[in-house]
């Protein structure tokens, strides 16, 4: 399948919910999350909508919903509940269940597992 359009949760800061959307159009599904990682930050670097984001260093995805309709978790921010849905270097979006309309979070993991530890919001 290509040509799909996905959504890309660009987040910043966990505990006060700082996240900015991305949206990618012509993504074809076959292509690996180190491909995916490329695009997005070479959108970032190059688009000064996301000017904020370019000095965080963001190296994880994972799968927020895998499409239009379907289950999202209850934060608002990342799904904290299906840690086998992170997307590796080596994984294929297909692979892993992605199709159009799905949203995916991009976010430093270290600053994700301290969140995951303790998930106090501040706004």
């Amino acid at each position: 399948m290509v040509g799909v359009v996905i959504t890309i949760r660009l987040i910043r800061d966990f505990e006060y919910r700082n996240v900015k959307l991305m949206v990618m159009r012509d993504v074809d599904l076959s292509c690996s999350g180190a491909e995916l990682k490329a695009n997005i930050l070479k959108r970032i670097a190059e688009e000064s909508v996301f000017v904020t984001l370019r000095r965080s260093d963001l190296n994880t995805l994972k799968i927020h919903q895998l499409s239009a309709h379907q289950y999202k978790d209850q934060n608002l921010v990342v799904n904290l509940d299906r840690d086998d849905w992170v997307i590796e270097d080596s994984d294929r979006l297909e692979d892993k269940g992605v199709s159009a309309e799905a949203e995916i979070s991009f976010y430093n993991n270290d600053a994700y597992w301290s969140f995951k530890q303790n998930p106090v919001v501040k706004w």
